[in-house]
Formats: C-alpha cells, structure tokens, sequence
C-alpha cells in the first residue's frame, strides 16, 4: 500500500535539515512559577547560551515541546519534535487527532514503550497503563520562558506509528546532505483546549491594574503581618 506521503524535493530537503537541527534546549521540568494565571503554561527557565554553531530550523525559531502523561510510566518531555500537524478537532463534529514528527532517538522511551504495547494488546484490549494518556504541545521561542501557544490533548490513544526514511534524492547519496530516520507518531483524543499563555498573561495584568490601586497594595497585610498574627 503506497504511502499517501508524496514529498517533492524542495520538502524533502526543508524537512530533513529541520529534524536533523540540534536540539539545545535545558530539559529542565515545567515549574508551577505562575501558579493562579495559567499553570500549564509556564517555562522556568528555557534560556540558552549563544552558540556559534547554532542555526534557526523555523522561521522565528518556533519550537515544540511535548509533555506525555501516562498512566503508568509518569510524564515523558520531548523537545525532539520538529513537526506539529493538527488534524482535527477544532470543528467539535470532527474527530480530535493530531501528529507529531521528529528524529528517531534514546530521548522519548516511555513513548515507545506505549506506543509498542497498545500495538501488542491491540486497540480494544489495550489496558489502560497504555492508552487514554494527555499531551501537553507547548510552542516558544528559542530562548524565551513563556510559551505563545500551548494545546491541550485529553484521553489520547496511538493510533497510528510510522518510520520514514527521508532524503534528497541523488544529493544524499552522494554524500552532499544527509538520510534522516523520522518516527511520526499520530493519536486520536477525546479532549482538546487551546490556549494562548501570553494572551492570559496580559488580561491578568490587566485586571490587576484596573482593580487593585497602589495605595490598596502599600495597606494589604505582608507575608510577615500573617507569620506574626499567628505567633502565641
């Protein structure tokens, strides 16, 4: 059965410098810094030091971070992803899927592990370690702490796995550029929210303003006021 996959050449070549991109990010966890305005969105620290040898894989060095929630293995963070493809889901009559693409790699082993054992134990017998698992897709920029798009996927289930073997034609071959091994990974889920972390962040500083005055802040008891009203 041919792959509905048909990529020109121009594509192949886009595609495989993108997930063959160095991948620098710090892996360290989502923290809850800004608990109260939108908890599920925030980066504690995503800088990065200049590197020289660094070269942009998006246009405004976008990049994706997938966070799995399992119901037996714990969450899995991914930053290997290059490729996000929303399926369906924002019409509320289609099925919610997505897709993510990226480089095969040691980094995502409770995904595969799942990923294996619902194939194994099949889609109605799956048990439930391996299916109706999250995903949180954050989108950011390189360098910044605050995600600008984050999607919120519940109940998911694997529904499809692929390895795909890009390359450049005759280009590769010849040593010229390179072969890329790409795992695509495509899950269907029951629950999808969007959000726009900044867009949040903005309203609440804006609510903030409009209702709290500075004269209301200078008389609000300090955390110290509290500790001492509670002493004996």
């Amino acid at each position: 059965m041919k792959s509905k996959w048909v990529l020109g050449l121009g594509a192949i070549t886009a595609i495989t410098a993108i997930l063959l991109a160095p991948q620098l990010l710090t892996s360290e966890s989502f923290g809850d810094a800004m608990v109260g305005m939108d908890p599920h969105r925030h980066f504690p620290d995503l800088t990065v030091e200049e590197d020289p040898n660094y070269v942009e894989d998006t246009i405004g060095d976008v990049k994706i971070k997938a966070i799995f929630h399992f119901n037996k293995d714990g969450h899995e963070e991914i930053d290997s992803f290059r490729i996000l493809n929303q399926l369906g889901g924002y019409d509320r009559s289609e099925t919610i899927s997505f897709q993510l693409l990226g480089g095969v790699g040691s980094d995502k082993p409770k995904l595969y592990n799942v990923i294996d054992n619902f194939y194994a134990q099949g889609s109605t017998a799956a048990s439930s370690d391996y299916k109706d698992f999250d995903v949180d897709v954050y989108l950011y920029k390189r360098g910044e702490d605050v995600a600008f798009r984050h999607f919120m996927y519940l109940g998911c289930d694997p529904t499809n796995y692929t390895i795909t073997t890009l390359h450049d034609g005759d280009e590769t071959f010849s040593g010229k550029t390179k072969f890329v091994l790409a795992d695509t990974f495509t899950f269907t889920c029951t629950g999808f929210h969007p959000h726009c972390p900044e867009c949040l962040m903005g309203e609440t500083t804006e609510r903030e303003s409009a209702s709290i005055s500075t004269k209301d802040l200078d008389e609000r008891p300090t955390w110290q006021d509290l500790f001492t009203a509670k002493k004996p």
